[in-house]
């Protein structure tokens, strides 16, 4: 931007798409040449208290209150157990690439290397607890060491601290100043931003406490909690044996025969049907003279048993354990995993849950990136600027590599249409980097090299082919010599 530029009023930013001459409200400006503008920040910090509060349903509990305590018992739960791991596992897995600008310092790359990619799979485990906690504090305990026969300062660990016990120190913009950590009752120890490392989930205008991905999930882990209580109260009643026992007024004789009152008498028979005991009861209706009053009166009695049920238990079980999957489905949700990318599908197409995949795919690759961000500006920086002064900042540093690679896919698709027609393995050992297949798909090369065109190929000893065993004119036998035995099968010519 020139000055006549800044004379005709841009605003603000030309590159963003501002006209010359007007404000970002569509207004003529003053033109910034003619005014000062003071450098740094103006504003404070952004995080204020933050309360969550929500209204209690009818017929439900409050929900557990939102403290570390309750997002650690969250944590344990199968379903955002399953979701945590479907997030963090293949950010985990993957790898540091280290990449660097033209000016970097000579060794920095061999530096940041030896210093962060043996670490790499503990510093995203624990900085990725902030899922949990909102935000995850570490320790950087620093170290001298000799790394290519030169002395040099580096990060000898990350230590993770609890955050129940570690406060966030801001500026009042809001600035990062340090961690403040109560390791024991009464002792605490403060930590400069050099000593310490903060890794914040979706802190919203600068909060450094972040907001718990969990967070989204404590309502329906708390609505699911109480449809356990509940249907487990309903198992009980319905595996229960209830009985009662109708007696008539007055007396009668109990097994000693002893006069006592029927109440008495009925309470015994419930004690001993509770222990699942037999009983005997006096028939009296069938005492009759008449041999044909005697039949029909026979089973009755003025004592009558019976047991209670409970109508539509099994019905009531179903509603009940459908309404904990739709929690599961939305506990899922809420860590932000599709659930037909993480639980057994009933409904829908292939191709949806490949794009439910995706999605999960997608949320790693941007967590990830994340906290590479954040590991080189406070981790990877100070490394440099420790070692070769702050110009050095910048210069190198670290990218996970993709986490789902497509072309993997493709080259795997190619080699087998080729196993399957070999006549055409020539023109792609001409055509190809065969070196680049072959890391991509990880298949072990070995030494020997064997020429085709002007591509060099170097593949395992038991693909080289015999030169002396090739009948000239006949090509199609030439490329059957790249084959062992084991592969031959493939070719329909199984020997």
């Amino acid at each position: 931007m020139t000055s006549a530029d800044l004379d005709s009023g841009w605003a603000i930013n030309p590159a963003a798409g501002y006209i010359p001459g007007l404000s970002m409200w569509g207004e003529p400006s003053a033109g910034l040449a003619n005014k000062i503008v003071v450098d740094g920040e103006k504003t404070g910090m952004q995080a204020g208290s933050m309360s969550v509060t929500g209204l209690t349903l009818a017929g439900f509990r409050d929900e557990a209150p939102p403290t570390f305590a309750t997002y650690r018992r969250m944590s344990r739960f199968p379903t955002i157990a399953l979701a945590h791991l479907l997030v963090t596992g293949p950010i985990i897995a993957g790898a540091w690439q280290i990449e660097a600008r033209d000016d970097a310092p000579e060794d920095a790359v061999d530096l940041i290397r030896c210093q962060f990619e043996a670490a790499r799979s503990l510093i995203m485990r624990d900085a990725l607890r902030s899922l949990i906690f909102g935000f995850y504090p570490f320790e950087k305990v620093w170290e001298h060491r000799v790394v290519n026969g030169v002395q040099r300062r580096v990060i000898k660990k990350f230590k993770p601290l609890l955050p129940e016990l570690t406060e966030v120190l801001t500026l009042t913009n809001g600035t990062f100043a340090g961690l403040k950590n109560y390791p024991s009752r009464g002792q605490t120890v403060e930590l400069s931003p050099d000593e310490s490392w903060l890794f914040t989930n979706d802190g919203e205008g600068g909060n450094l406490l972040g907001s718990p991905r969990i967070e989204n999930c404590r309502k329906a882990w708390s609505r699911w909690h109480e449809i356990d209580d509940r249907s487990g109260q309903l198992i009980t009643k319905v595996a229960a044996i209830i009985p009662q026992v109708h007696y008539p007024k007055g007396m009668s004789k109990d097994a000693n025969g002893d006069i006592v009152n029927n109440s008495v008498a009925a309470k015994r028979i419930l004690d001993s049907l509770r222990t699942a005991n037999g009983i005997s009861i006096e028939n009296g209706y069938a005492n009759a003279d008449d041999p044909r009053v005697q039949m029909e009166l026979a089973g009755k009695s003025a004592w009558m048993i019976s047991f209670l049920e409970s109508a539509g238990a099994s019905t009531n079980m179903g509603a009940m354990s459908d309404k904990q999957r739709y929690y599961d489905s939305l506990m899922l949700r809420g860590y932000f995993i599709p659930e037909r990318a993480a639980t057994e599908g009933q409904f829908g197409t292939k191709a949806e849950a490949e794009a439910h995949g995706n999605i999960r795919i997608v949320d790693c690759e941007l967590l990830a990136g994340e906290v590479d961000r954040h590991i080189n500006w406070y981790a990877v920086d100070d490394v440099l600027a420790m070692n070769y002064g702050e110009e050095a900042r910048g210069s190198v540093w670290v990218k996970t590599a993709p986490i789902d690679d497509g072309r993997i896919a493709v080259f795997e698709k190619v080699l087998d249409a080729i196993l399957n027609n070999p006549g055409s393995l020539e023109e792609l050992l001409v055509q190809a980097d065969m070196d680049s297949v072959l890391d991509a798909l990880k298949i072990p090369k070995g030494d020997n090299t064997i020429s085709f065109g002007a591509t060099t190929v170097t593949p395992t000893p038991v693909l080289v082919p015999d030169p002396n065993a090739v009948p000239p004119g006949e090509p199609a036998n030439r490329m059957d010599n790249l084959y062992t035995r084991a592969n031959a099968s493939l070719k329909g010519k199984a020997k």
